[in-house]
């Protein structure tokens, strides 16, 4: 069987201020103390590897694990954050703009040819949800830890949940219905052919 720890970044400023962030986001000083408590956490986890976004935010919440475990390290582009437009970083996500691109997501799921300038639209998310999975059932490693980012996570999981089966509309809306904690761990398995969630967003690591 096949287990595959999923982990939210730490917090960053643009976490906190709702605004839209690019690549280069780096995490806040909340954010580098939840990677160190993190990192003390997964040291009771039995995992054979790290992947990682190649965002600056997922590689900086790795270091203090990869300081603490000595696994092999690599990054993929598959398990980036949904990707917003450009020119729109720095700017809020709660302005008319953004609240409307949000509802346009879901609402224009089934649209290959809607897209906001250099934006991804549902089709391209799914598209990247299938091909990670696909990364991770090929992967040699039978424990991998995945650091990611919060609105795919939350449809990658969805997916998973749906039984690969649900719609573009239902796995996009997942996002807007639940929640997830920086640093949040979610596991999945894949056992006898198909994935399914065994726990959803645990962060008792910052339990006092």
């Amino acid at each position: 069987m096949k287990t595959i720890y999923l982990v939210r970044h730490g917090q960053t400023n643009a976490n906190v201020t709702q605004t839209f962030q690019g690549p280069e986001e780096t995490l806040s000083e909340a954010g580098e103390k939840q990677a160190f408590r993190l990192a003390e956490r997964l040291q009771n986890l039995d995992f054979e590897k790290i992947i990682a976004s190649d965002y600056v935010r997922t590689c900086q919440t790795t270091e203090p694990i990869r300081q603490l475990i000595d696994v092999p390290f690599e990054t993929s582009e598959f398990f980036r954050e949904e990707k917003t437009p450009t020119s729109w970083l720095g700017t809020t996500e709660m302005d008319v703009r953004g609240l409307q691109f949000a509802e346009d997501m879901i609402e224009k799921s089934d649209d290959s040819s809607w897209r906001v300038e250099d934006a991804e639209n549902t089709q391209d998310i799914f598209v990247r949800i299938e091909k990670s999975l696909q990364l991770l059932k090929n992967d040699s490693a039978e424990h991998i830890l995945v650091v990611s980012h919060g609105n795919f996570l939350k449809q990658l999981l969805a997916y998973v949940l749906l039984d690969s089966k649900g719609s573009l509309k239902e796995i996009a809306s997942f996002k807007r219905t639940v929640k997830t904690t920086n640093t949040g761990i979610s596991v999945i398995v894949f056992d006898k052919g198909r994935w399914r969630v065994l726990t959803w967003n645990d962060h008792a690591h910052f339990a006092e």
